[in-house]
């Protein structure tokens, strides 16, 4: 009967011991996978930027080949320097540089997009013409 006690204590004291290791166990995975979660949702914006990084990359050479392919939005008036710009652009010659590609001119009607030509080369030399082609 001696021996059983012995033994009935000891017992006790080590449950309460395997308790606390397991809680200690259940922390840390807990912060594994805290960390985890937030290691991928940096991933996610990440993906999410360069996404709209490339949309943003797309439009502006959308809008610089709808410039080139229309002849009246190369300006052929004024001094080197004479700049053509989009509805609402700052510090231009002229705001009416013409926009007919329909998803454009909306973009550029809210304020999400602009552009500006300037004349760069001698006054009565024309701009070159390269149609399908995009602005360097």
């Amino acid at each position: 009967m001696r021996n059983m006690n012995k033994m009935s204590a000891f017992g006790r004291q080590q449950s309460g011991a395997i308790l606390i290791i397991a809680l200690v166990f259940l922390v840390a995975i807990t912060l594994l996978a805290t960390s985890s979660m937030r290691s991928s949702n940096i991933g996610l914006f990440l993906a999410q930027n360069e996404e709209s990084r490339i949309a943003a990359d797309q439009a502006a050479q959308a809008l610089a080949d709808a410039i080139v392919a229309n002849p009246a939005s190369t300006p052929v008036v004024g001094e080197t320097g004479f700049t053509f710009c989009t509805a609402g652009g700052y510090n231009c010659d002229r705001t009416d540089l013409p926009v007919q590609d329909p998803l454009l001119a909306e973009a550029i009607a809210q304020n999400m997009m602009s552009a500006t030509v300037e004349r760069t080369g001698t006054t009565l030399r024309p701009p070159p013409r390269v149609i399908d082609s995009s602005i360097d």
